[in-house]
């Protein structure tokens, strides 16, 4: 038995969308376990940014939303940035 991948794009996703999604999953998940969890996200989303740009992460992002608009403006910098996104 194969497994198929039921999701082909024709096109690029919209990255924008894919990164509004995953904050509003971030902000939920920080509702069930408060201000710990959102440190955690910046502070690993950070270090995660800063090894695939090559450059030392900012330190006065300290919300989700900081976080996102400083993955918003990398995204360009290493190749298949999609793939990274979930894991920033």
């Amino acid at each position: 038995m194969s497994v198929v991948n039921e999701y082909e794009f024709t096109k690029d996703p919209d990255v924008n969308l894919l990164i509004s999604a995953a904050r509003e999953a971030a902000m939920e998940v920080r509702g069930v376990y408060g201000p710990v969890y959102e440190k955690l996200v910046v502070k690993y989303g950070l270090a995660f940014e800063a090894e695939k740009t090559g450059e030392k992460p900012p330190e006065d992002v300290e919300t989700i939303d900081g976080l996102v608009d400083y993955v918003s403006r990398k995204l360009g910098r290493y190749p298949r940035a999609l793939r990274y996104l979930w894991h920033a």
